[in-house]
């Protein structure tokens, strides 16, 4: 049976670092739309400003929301490699401390 080795320290670090990357993320996609927000309507008040307006705004609220999402998603993705590094620690350690058991009831 093949096997393979996990090394828990870089899994967490890996995730703590993704995790703050959606973090930071979100925070830039605030500053965009604060950004976006100052601007207001520069396509102007006429006809096709009647058309261009909602059409921008819906589309602008769709890739945002989309892009929190995707932020989101990187948080909870490096919150859970932490918690996969903290599980196999765990049980590393229960097992280490069930041979030790074991070792010590066989003398």
């Amino acid at each position: 049976m093949a096997g393979f080795d996990v090394v828990p320290e870089p899994l967490r670090d890996g995730g703590t670092r993704l995790a703050e990357a959606g973090d930071r993320f979100a925070d830039a996609l605030e500053t965009l739309e604060a950004t976006l927000a100052g601007y207001g309507e520069p396509w102007g008040s006429g006809d096709l400003a009647s058309l261009i307006g909602p059409a921008y705004r819906q589309t602008a609220e769709y890739i945002i929301g989309c892009l929190y999402v995707a932020a989101d998603e990187m948080a909870i993705g490096g919150d859970d490699l932490v918690g996969m590094a903290d599980a196999y620690e765990a049980v590393e350690d229960e097992v280490a401390q069930m041979f030790t058991s074991i070792s010590g009831q066989l003398g």
